[in-house]
Formats: C-alpha cells, sequence, structure tokens
C-alpha cells in the first residue's frame, strides 16, 4: 500500500510550531522548544512584503504576529486613546478595575487608525536581526518602541 502525505503536512507542522511558540513567549523554552529567531522570522516577513512568500514562511510571519499582538495588552488603536479629560473621569467615577478599561488607560503602545497587518510587516520587513535582537519577539518589541509608543508614554 502506497501511503500519500497531505501537501499541507509541513504548513500544518510549522503553524503547530510557530502557535507553540506563541504559548511560550519570548525567551522561555520548554521541552526543547526554541522560540522563533530573528533571521528565520525577517526573512518570512521580508519575503511576504515583496510578494515572494512561500506559504510555510507566510504562516510564520503572520501567524507570530498576529499571535503577538493577542498576547498582548499594552497595544491599542488610537482611536480607542481617551482624552486626558476622559481619563480623569474614567479613573474618579469607574474604580471597579475593568480589565478592557485598564487596558485602554495604560496602553503604551498606539496603532494609527485604519493599520492593517501588510502595514506592520512592511515595518518588520525592514528590520535587521542584532546583538539585541535574536528572536521574534526582540524584533516585535524593536518595532513597537521605535514606531508605535503612544504620545507621552515613552520610558
Amino acid at each position: 500500500m502506497v501511503t500519500h502525505t497531505m501537501p499541507y503536512q509541513s504548513l500544518g507542522q510549522i503553524m503547530k510550531w510557530t502557535a507553540v511558540s506563541f504559548l511560550l513567549g519570548a525567551g522561555t523554552t520548554v521541552a526543547g522548544v526554541e522560540p522563533l529567531d530573528a533571521p528565520v522570522f525577517l526573512e518570512a516577513c521580508r519575503n511576504y512584503d515583496n510578494g515572494s512568500a512561500a506559504p510555510e514562511e507566510r504562516a510564520i510571519c503572520v501567524g507570530y504576529i498576529q499571535g503577538y499582538f493577542s498576547a498582548r495588552d499594552d497595544v491599542i488603536r488610537v482611536e480607542e486613546l481617551p482624552t486626558s479629560y476622559m481619563r480623569r473621569v474614567i479613573r474618579t467615577r469607574f474604580a471597579d478595575n475593568n480589565p478592557e478599561i485598564e487596558r485602554v488607560l495604560n496602553g503604551r503602545y498606539c496603532l494609527p487608525d485604519g493599520y492593517a497587518l501588510d502595514d506592520m510587516i512592511s515595518v518588520v520587513a525592514q528590520q535587521e536581526p542584532g546583538d539585541d535582537i535574536k528572536q521574534a519577539g526582540d524584533v516585535m518589541e524593536k518595532v513597537l518602541e521605535d514606531h508605535f509608543v503612544c504620545e507621552g508614554r515613552r520610558l
């Protein structure tokens, strides 16, 4: 009997390992699973950005970025950012520590209105690995710090 492998088997495996790396977070390893290396991530995003990405590269780039933002609670859209007056109103009238209110009030990074995934991939694709950028999480942190810190919230 001849066994045929499914054409998506390798893509499924890559997506599974990419999902595992999201769960692990930056700098954490479990049972031999390593975080996604910056050069692999950057190459996948560059190829996606210039239209030459293989399906596996698309899964790595898009999947990692989507998972990264799903795991962060300090990234908000500019339109969510309350005015200083509304911040005072919220803090004085809504003291129930609602997680969604806290997320908006404490948002450190602001994505512009209408900012799309492809826009983020273009910014990521311009990054270079270096001594301080070894993993995909380091790339994303640098992108956020360099381009998306909410006004008045830079450390």
